[in-house]
């Protein structure tokens, strides 16, 4: 909307229609045309106000703004060479437009820098998450070769035990054919000590 309200031919169109002692508009000069003024107006085609009234309104249309299609309005039921009302308006709504451009250019950097943030602290989840699963997974595989040790040395320890109890059965054994014997040999001796 203000770049139509502000082009040169937009410009053009109402410095032409505020031209002084030139209350229609209406100029052979300006027409171009051969024939002399009536006061019957056959079309719009030399109105500088009808041109800017279905430029306002198309662009209204176009972009769907109620501001501009009642400058449009404004433009229309204005008296020719009389627009001092819809300059002002016209200027009032560049006004308005830049200070909504500002603040539209704003709530842009403003989304930006929260869609950083949002994406950098994504990543950085991402990255932990990443980062822990790994450690999760080492984690895992050493309680696993943890739990292996363990029931190879829980093994390990049953062998020893079941040697310890085999060979702690045969010392016994031989220990008890040793004092057996030993208590014979003493009887023997004792027998013979007795005959001498």
């Amino acid at each position: 909307a203000i770049e139509i309200l502000i082009s040169d031919e937009a410009r053009e169109l109402f410095a032409s229609a505020i031209k002084a002692g030139k209350e229609t508009g209406m100029d052979i000069r300006d027409t171009g045309r051969d024939i002399a003024p009536s006061l019957l107006q056959l079309d719009d085609q030399g109105n500088p106000s009808a041109h800017a009234y279905a430029a306002m309104r198309s662009a209204a249309k176009e972009s769907h703004s109620f501001r501009l299609a009642a400058l449009a309005l404004e433009v229309r039921s204005a008296k020719a060479g009389h627009f001092e009302k819809v300059l002002m308006a016209i200027d009032n709504m560049i006004g308005m437009l830049k200070r909504e451009d500002v603040a539209d250019i704003a709530k842009r950097d403003q989304c930006k820098d929260e869609y950083q943030d949002i994406e950098s602290t994504s990543k950085d989840l991402d990255w932990k998450i990443e980062k822990n699963e790994a450690k999760i997974d080492k984690l895992t595989k050493l309680i696993q070769l943890r739990t292996e040790q363990l029931a190879k040395t829980v093994e390990q320890i049953n062998e020893v035990e079941a040697h310890m109890k085999a060979i702690t059965e045969e010392r016994n054994a031989e220990n008890a054919a040793f004092l057996k014997a030993k208590e014979e040999d003493q009887q023997s001796i004792d027998l013979l000590m007795a005959a001498r």
